[in-house]
């Protein structure tokens, strides 16, 4: 069972530029948690990155 969360723009912005950053310059989302001043986890990176970045929602219109 699934459970819901609403997450704020700013704080889902915050973790999509994140975990963006890490995949667009090729130093991985471990990294990026471990350099960062951002305050977010692997984990919770990692989750962003599987619902919102995929092939269709990367595509250029």
């Amino acid at each position: 069972m699934a459970t819901c969360e609403n997450l704020s723009k700013n704080v889902l912005r915050r973790r999509l530029l994140s975990a963006l950053s890490g995949l667009g310059t090729n130093t991985g989302i471990k990294r990026v948690v471990v350099t960062g001043k951002h305050g977010e986890s692997q984990a919770t990176l990692r989750q962003v990155r599987h619902l919102f970045v995929n092939r269709a929602t990367c595509e250029r219109r």
